[in-house]
């Protein structure tokens, strides 16, 4: 009598969209078609699907759920194990790796890339900026304040200084 080894893995829920296949039953049937060939491929006997309730948490703080999931069950002769040929083997890689790279897209004529010196790095000396100066009015006189700031109403007596703008109503003549 056999001795076998059994793989337990979870059914496919989602139908992938397949080319040429337009119904939701026949891009399901294919999806789990793949499922099982892939686990053919590497000596496992399809035996049975079945459904089970299964408890788990949906995050830190929540109460476990109870939901249903469907398993699909494999099997192979425990001395079986290395029974698949090496070329085989060797075979489904090169299939696994040929699903799985890449689509190279074709190359598209455009005009070619012209390259660009690099730029230089900034020299190492320390810059100073300028600080912006607001420009006075070079016919007012230069007044400053007690705290060496520049105001031009500080220490000025707008009643006796004649060259001062008069503002307001009374500087209308």
């Amino acid at each position: 009598m056999s001795e076998f080894e059994y793989k337990v893995i979870v059914a496919p829920s989602v139908a992938k969209k397949v080319k040429g296949i337009k119904t939701l039953p026949e891009r399901f049937a294919h999806v789990l078609a793949e499922a099982i060939n892939t686990e053919a491929r590497e000596g496992w006997e399809y035996v049975a699907q079945e459904r089970f309730q299964v408890e788990g948490k949906s995050g830190l703080l929540s109460k476990a759920k109870i939901g249903e999931e469907t398993f699909l069950i494999f099997r192979r002769a425990k001395d079986a194990k290395g029974a698949v040929p090496l070329d085989q083997r060797l075979e489904t890689m090169v299939e696994k790796r040929a699903r799985n790279k890449p689509v190279e897209k074709p190359a598209t004529q455009s005009a070619p890339i012209e390259t660009i010196a690099p730029v230089p790095a900034p020299s190492q000396a320390k810059t100073e900026r300028a600080e912006p100066r607001m420009q006075a009015d070079p016919e007012a006189p230069r007044t400053t304040s007690t705290s060496g700031v520049f105001s031009p109403l500080s220490s000025r007596d707008t009643d006796t200084d004649e060259n001062a703008p008069k503002i307001g109503p009374a500087g209308r003549d």
